[in-house]
């Protein structure tokens, strides 16, 4: 069962999900995503949004990459409210898919308990 969902570049999915962000910025009553963001620079920078959860039930975080290129290098740091629950690294021999490809990340229960939503970055 699906509780929320939020897609990158959708404004009106962002602004639904309050994106947060180093690299937002405001494009008249819009939130978007600068274009550095998705580039191969090396800072980035952080972005997230507030997601609803079930206070009550196991959270799974289903998240969808949009691949990468031969040989390029990045790091990504996943959080719930502050607390890492997964790093993905990749040097230019690491074996992550060329093509879009889809992980899900158990959060653990300590982190939605009682809780109607986090803020995942």
């Amino acid at each position: 069962m699906t509780i929320d969902k939020v897609c990158v570049n959708d404004s009106i999915g962002e602004l639904k999900h309050n994106l947060t962000g180093e690299t937002i910025k405001s494009i008249g009553n819009d939130w978007r995503i600068q274009r550095n963001l998705l580039s191969r620079k090396a800072n980035r920078g952080a972005f997230g949004y507030e997601m609803k959860v079930d206070g009550h039930k196991k959270n799974i975080l289903y998240c969808k990459y949009i691949g990468r290129s031969p040989y390029e290098k990045w790091n990504s740091v996943l959080t719930v409210d502050g607390i890492t629950i997964a790093v993905l690294k990749r040097d230019k021999d690491d074996n992550y898919p060329v093509t879009a490809f889809e992980v899900r990340y158990a959060i653990p229960d300590e982190l939605t308990r009682n809780k109607k939503s986090v803020q995942v970055r």
